[in-house]
Order: structure tokens, then sequence, then C-alpha cells
């Protein structure tokens, strides 16, 4: 997995939690990690911090967890329907998925698929009001699901100073809270960086 990618991801995720004029939702693929890497993994992971923001949901995503008789949530088309009822009812969100080239061709089907569905949905109503990005490595299969949406692709050199300033702010607040020497995070800073490497953002919507 792109180290790069990452972090670039999660201080995106950071911003995106700081406002509050919207819902964030997001979800970090990892493909050696089955219960990181399918479809349902993604929903749920999605859907629990989406009932945060709407907490009046959780009473009907309750009974209708009870009826499908399911002990997990395991029903991608389950799943699908409660994560649709949140986007009908929060009034705007962003949803940002990491990783999606880790997941195998089939599970990216089915999250494309329902994902520029949503968000092609929801646009008929109120522009904007869903949007979704997904970081991944440029893989045909992907491009060809987002032909429509907005494609920003980054080399190594575009994202060294961001990657370089996220990783000196952590190994700060790492080195103040285990003590360790200033040799110690330098080396952890220098193999974070070598490991680092370039990734493509496709982004659905404007």
């Amino acid at each position: 997995m792109s180290k790069g990618k990452t972090i670039l991801t999660s201080v995106i995720i950071d911003s995106c939690l700081q406002d509050t004029s919207h819902a964030t939702g997001y979800f970090y693929c990892k493909e050696e990690d089955p219960e990181k890497s399918d479809c349902i993994s993604i929903f749920r992971g999605l859907l629990s911090q989406l009932l945060n923001h709407s907490r009046e949901l959780v009473p009907y995503c309750y009974e209708k967890y009870l009826f499908s008789g399911e002990l997990n949530l395991t029903s991608p088309a389950l799943a699908e329907q409660l994560l649709k009822l949140c986007f009908e009812t929060i009034p705007k969100q962003f949803i940002i998925i990491d990783g999606l080239d880790e997941c195998n061709p089939a599970q990216r089907k089915l999250v494309l698929s329902f994902f520029t569905s949503m968000v092609d949905k929801c646009d008929e109503r109120e522009p904007g009001k869903l949007r979704v990005l997904f970081v991944s490595q440029d893989f045909p299969d992907i491009g060809k699901a987002l032909l429509t949406a907005d494609v920003m692709k980054l080399t190594p050199e575009d994202n060294k100073n961001d990657i370089k300033a996220y990783v000196h702010d952590w190994s700060k607040k790492i080195q103040m809270k285990y003590y360790i020497n200033d040799e110690q995070i330098e080396f952890i800073e220098e193999s974070t960086l070598i490991r680092s490497q370039g990734s493509i953002y496709v982004e659905r919507g404007a």
C-alpha cells in the first residue's frame, strides 16, 4: 500500500472532520485484512459513522437489522438501503475511501456502482449534497467506472512536501508521548518518507 497516498488521505479527512457544516464518513481499505477489503466492510464502516450524525435513524436501522435475521450486517443490499436513507436524510456529506485498489475487482465494482448511482440520484434533487472521494492507484476498471469524475493525478514530487509536514507533525506528537529521542524520531520520519509513493486521486463530483 502506498504510504504517501494514505498520509495525504488522512490530511484530507482531518480537514473535513473539522468542518461541521457537513457530515464526513471515511474508510481505509487494506488488502491483507479480509474485513477491510470488501464492500460490506466499507458499507458497515461508513454507516456506523453517518448514524452518529443522524441519531433519529438508529431505531429504524435497528428494526431493519432485527427483521433481517442477521447476527451481523452481512447483506450488501440491506447496507445499501440503510446508507441510502442516510444520504437522503443528512443535509450534506462527504465520503472518503482510501485504497480502493486494494479490494478485488468484483468488490470494487460493487462499491463504485453504488456510490456513482447515489451521487447521480442526489445531484438530481440537490447538487452537491453528496460528494465521494476515491483515493487509489490508476487501475483500468476504476477509471472506466468513473469516466465522468474529476481526476487528480499526483506524482511523488507533488506530494513530497505535504507528506513531510504531516509526518513531522505526528512524529513530534509521538516523541512527546513516548519520550523518544531526536535521533529515533529522525529515523522514523526518514523511513516513512522513503516508503511514500505517488498516487492518483479520483473524486466523484465537483
